[in-house]
């Protein structure tokens, strides 16, 4: 016991040598552990942009399922680099997006590499969106025959849209990233609008 109390009554600090290894090992877990931290700041910010590109996309695709769905008429053209999908919802000739009831157009355009819709940018960072059929009636303005194979001025197949989202490079992602969704819908009983 006396031995323990001698060890204790003696007060000896930290030498400056002791202290300059404590200080140098402190500072090299410190800048580890900070170089960690960044950089799975880096990969959350990565990964959530990723996430509301593709969310993104998926809502631009329901959207145009679910309108698509409520259409009594359907148009698809491809003008100069603008995917359009007009869509008739008041049952009166032509679109139009002003009327009470107003009819639907979305519009990308792939300058800009937007979604419209009405003239509204519903999504940004698409790279494309394909319809399949590209075109639902031929020069004549007529069904194209291909689509309808019972003869009944019907179409026969589904609407297939696909749309392919972009993540541009930045300094953490080193590469553009796309991804592609796709989505269908019958729109056999639906009246054929053109140009």
């Amino acid at each position: 016991m006396k031995k323990i109390i001698r060890i204790l009554n003696m007060e000896r600090g930290f030498t400056l040598i002791e202290v300059i290894i404590s200080l140098a090992i402190f500072s090299i877990l410190s800048l580890s552990l900070m170089g960690i931290m960044i950089n799975f700041s880096a990969q959350t910010g990565k990964t959530q942009r990723q996430i509301t590109t593709l969310e993104n996309a998926r809502i631009v695709l329901e959207f145009m399922i679910d309108e698509t769905r409520r259409a009594e008429g359907i148009q698809i053209d491809n003008l100069s680099g603008r995917q359009i999908l007009a869509l008739e919802m008041n049952g009166l000739p032509g679109i139009d997006i002003s009327a009470p009831n107003p009819d639907v157009v979305f519009e990308f355009d792939s300058s800009e590499k937007k979604v419209y819709y009405n003239g509204v940018v519903l999504s940004d960072n698409i790279e494309s969106i394909n319809f399949v059929p590209s075109s639902i009636v031929d020069a004549d303005g007529k069904i194209h025959p291909d689509l309808d194979i019972n003869k009944d001025d019907l179409i026969d197949e589904s609407l297939k849209i696909e749309i392919k989202a972009l993540i541009p490079q930045d300094d953490h992602i080193k590469s553009d990233v796309d991804y592609t969704i796709t989505g269908e819908i019958s729109i056999r009983y639906k009246k054929i609008l053109t140009n």
